[in-house]
């Protein structure tokens, strides 16, 4: 099983209902006095549900540390902050204003503080001083309990509010598992400090006024200094939302101080509305704020794929897959699962414009003055001159980083899009299928398309090692089985994904690296390596674990039998995204078609899964095979050891390390219960692992592995390239799709 159980301890609940109710009581000793209105108001029910979403934050306190409770901690508080600004707005709709409202909106956040300040001290991402922050609210109180001057109405202060939004903000970051000492103890301090000082503002103005009937009107120092200091944020925010770059190997992001060029194109556009027309309005404010919304999406994509899947993302192609992948992981994971995923998907895409709508606001606010304004507009324009002299000069300074703008990673999307629409393309001429196969006459040929298996797992030296034993265990079975191996590297036409695309790439002989030569493909009528050997008298069988619906490829492939995952019918516990384990599905095979009587040779392709994407949990090898094909494949004792291993999002090698050791020794395994047999065995990886394991500007190769008692068909294809034993040399023999003939000339005479 992939997904997990995320339900913390039997006290969470109790914990977390203690709070609310304890924060419940004090509001209704409060709402008789304070409250102006017979209703209690949408807005305050809006801050009520902040205040159970607060809870469930507090009650993760004490709980044993986990990378899922973190992640909630910081989704939760991203929501109560999305709702700060809707219970306002409500207020404001309804004329519900009050006194009271604004009060209890207030301690919510002050409570969110502090609870997240002990989450943060609790999971070691700052010392024990972050606590203080959650503390400065109720120090202030206590403050003006000993001395009535600081307990004198402070003015209404949008520093007061931006410093809050950027504390609640700033401390859910820091939650996040991928952010880690020493970033979370810069942050949290930052955070501190910032608060401290305006606490600090706040102290010096009521001192002032100590003294005075009348308050004071606010500090210039309020609207000075810390204009200058939220504005100075607002733009930092906005330009760092379109110019981060991936921290590899996870999908977490870095900035590190480049500079966008479309901000400073922005604030010069907004600077000469501001002259022509005035003011904007909020409405195109908002609308600026979803533009660079999908600005940020676009950055964190464009960095993101070639990080974790080793290639860039084609919008037109790529996008039409989520169907597909939503309806694997739907099948795969639990209902409450993949709801919580899309309810923390959208509450992340509203944090976000929220977010940036807030920082568009303060940069709105700013062009309102004349001293901001006169300032963006200088900065702003040196900024696009700096951008203009690096890319017209040859030999541009390295300072200031300009990374390549959003716009332009669109622009490109567009062409691609265009491109497509287009058409036009036509396919290459197949290669010769007209061999006549006679040096395998008579025994089977199996085609095992191995998943993810890429060169990293023998050029990287630690990877290497980590699966000595097992590879070493595979080259005994072979011996020990009566054959020989040969193997070579080949270039795949996919990286990370797409595995489809070398399947068709081989079993056709025409490249495909995207959908559009798919397509083309699957209305062709081509030759194939099924229906070469279906000439010879072969019976052409697909094992497709990991198909589940229709599968027209089928046809074009020519097939004479497939079994897909529902015919397959594994009964026994759960393994990946497709339920069943390769050892399964080669246990089948014989069950249903090798240990047949007075049956042809067989050409059998079957793709793997055991060695999918997140790689974990690893079935267990079993090494009575019979058992596989029961309801009870393994003991309790391998199960939960099986299942007692999550994937680590962050470092997903040792688990793809585990897997492809466990396709080692499945297939060592299936050699050695052929032992003595007639047949010709060919192992080939699709792609490599994604870029989070393979690494960034990882070679497309895959090992390729011939393994076989006829002598005459591994001696040709030494003569082609292949090395003898199963590690492949430098360089590769060519690209997959030239594989398949000389496959088919070393078969043949």
């Amino acid at each position: 099983m992939i997904a997990i159980d995320l339900l913390p301890g039997s006290l969470y609940g109790l914990k977390a209902a203690a709070v609310f109710a304890v924060v419940l009581a004090i509001i209704r000793a409060y709402l008789a006095r304070h409250h102006p209105f017979p209703a209690f108001g949408p807005a305050n029910q809006v801050t009520t549900v902040r205040v159970a979403l607060v809870a469930l934050v507090a009650g993760l306190i004490g709980e044993p540390r986990a990378a899922a409770y973190a992640t909630s901690a910081a989704i939760m508080s991203g929501l109560v902050t999305a709702l700060d600004g809707v219970d306002g707005w409500l207020a404001r709709r309804t004329q519900m204003v009050s006194r009271f409202g604004a009060r209890f909106d207030m301690e919510v956040d002050a409570l969110l503080i502090l609870v997240l300040s002990i989450l943060a001290w609790q999971y070691e991402k700052a010392g024990a001083w972050i606590v203080l922050a959650g503390l400065l609210r109720y120090l202030f109180v206590v403050a003006g309990w000993l001395w009535p001057w600081m307990a004198r109405p402070l003015p209404p202060s949008r520093r007061r509010q931006t410093v809050c939004v950027i504390q609640i903000v700033g401390s859910s970051v820091i939650m996040l598992p991928v952010v880690t000492p020493p970033m979370s103890v810069a942050v949290a301090a930052a955070l501190l400090a910032t608060l401290s000082a305006s606490f600090l503002v706040d102290v010096i103005w009521l001192w002032r006024a100590r003294d005075r009937k009348v308050p004071l009107p606010p500090d210039t120092t309020d609207t000075f200094a810390f204009g200058w200091v939220t504005l100075a944020a607002a733009l930092i925010l906005l330009n760092a939302a379109v110019t981060f770059h991936n921290i590899w190997p996870t999908p977490a992001i870095g900035w590190s101080g480049e500079i966008s060029v479309e901000l400073a194109v922005l604030l010069l556009v907004a600077i000469f509305i501001r002259r022509a027309t005035g003011a904007p309005s909020p409405a195109v404010r908002r609308i600026l704020a979803a533009v660079w919304l999908m600005l940020a999406i676009g950055r964190y994509v464009d960095v993101t794929a070639p990080a974790l899947w080793g290639r860039p993302l084609n919008f037109y192609w790529d996008l039409q897959f989520i169907p597909d992948v939503a309806a694997m992981v739907a099948r795969a994971a639990k209902p409450w699962l993949v709801v919580l995923a899309g309810v923390v998907g959208v509450a992340l895409f509203l944090l976000a414009y929220f977010v940036l709508n807030r920082a568009l606001a303060i940069v709105w606010a700013a062009l309102r003055q004349p001293a901001p304004r006169r300032t963006l507009t200088v900065v702003a324009s040196v900024v696009v001159i700096l951008y203009a002299l690096q890319h017209l000069n040859a030999s541009p300074p390295k300072v200031p980083v300009f990374p390549t703008p959003v716009t332009a990673t669109y622009a490109k999307q567009v062409g691609f899009v265009v491109s497509a629409l287009r058409g036009g393309r036509s396919l290459p001429a197949s290669p010769s299928f007209d061999a006549d196969l006679a040096r395998v006459s008579g025994t089977d040929v199996l085609l095992f398309f191995i998943e993810s298996y890429g060169s990293v797992v023998y050029e990287r030296p630690q990877f290497s090692s980590q699966v000595a034993r097992a590879r070493d265990g595979l080259d005994d079975a072979i011996r020990a089985s009566g054959n020989q191996v040969v193997s070579a590297f080949v270039e795949s036409p996919t990286f990370g994904g797409s595995s489809w695309y070398a399947h068709l790439t081989l079993l056709s002989g025409i490249e495909c690296r995207d959908p559009e030569t798919n397509a083309l493909l699957m209305t062709a009528h081509r030759d194939t390596m099924p229906t070469a050997f279906a000439r010879h008298g072969y019976r052409t069988v697909a094992m497709m674990p990991g198909i589940w619906y229709p599968w027209p490829e089928g046809a074009f492939y020519g097939f004479t039998d497939i079994y897909n995952g529902a015919r397959l019918n594994y009964q026994g516990p759960q393994f990946g995204w497709w339920s069943m384990t390769d050892q399964f599905v080669l246990a089948a095979l014989d069950a249903n078609e090798r240990r047949q009587a007075q049956r042809p040779p067989l050409f059998v392709f079957f793709p793997t899964i055991s060695t999918h994407t997140p790689f974990v949990p690893t079935p267990p090898y079993q090494p009575d095979w019979q058992r596989m094909l029961t309801p009870k494949p393994y003991d309790p004792a391998e199960l939960d050891a099986a299942y007692s291993t999550y994937p680590d999002w962050l470092n997903l090698a040792p688990s793809y390390l585990q897997a492809v050791s466990y396709s080692y020794e499945t297939l060592a395994g299936y050699l050695r219960q052929h032992s003595g047999e007639d047949f010709v065995m060919i192992l080939i990886g699709d792609h490599e692992p994604p870029a989070l394991v393979s690494g960034p500007d990882a070679p497309w190769d895959v090992p390729v592995h011939v393994i076989a008692k006829r002598r005459d068909v591994l001696d040709r294809l030494v003569a082609r390239g292949f090395q003898p034993g199963l590690t492949p040399h430098r360089p590769s023999i060519g690209k997959m799709h030239t594989l398949t003939p000389l496959l088919l000339e070393a078969f043949s005479k």
